[in-house]
């Protein structure tokens, strides 16, 4: 596909097409013209790998857009499942593999 990076135009090259390309890894498919398809790890494939009432979900770093840099597994345990869950200014995040938890947003430069 195409990209124009800093005037400059080349290709990017997906790195899977689905999970079976990535081994123990997870094919996150991106929604962003200059990152394309990569490998990323993931402690889950689909829904049911979380469990009755789990669901797996993408992580996305903060302030970066670097496109989804992993999966992990929301679950009753988690203290956020959705941005909708958290009060005032902040959102539902994955912090680490131990589970999802409201953050402040935070303000990123060059917004």
């Amino acid at each position: 596909m195409p990209v124009i990076d800093g005037g400059s135009c080349g290709c990017i090259y997906d790195d899977c097409t689905s999970d079976a390309d990535c081994g123990d890894e997870v094919c996150a498919c991106s929604d962003l013209s200059y990152v394309g398809n990569r490998c990323v790890p993931g402690t889950c494939h689909v829904d049911a790998d979380c469990g009755p009432d789990g669901f797996c979900g993408p992580i996305e770093p903060l302030c970066v857009r670097t496109g989804i840099t992993g999966y992990q597994c929301h679950t009753a345990k988690d203290a956020c499942l959705v941005d909708s869950d958290c009060t005032g200014a902040s959102e539902c995040w994955a912090t680490d593999t131990s589970g999802w938890t409201c953050i402040p947003i935070p303000l990123c430069p060059n917004e």
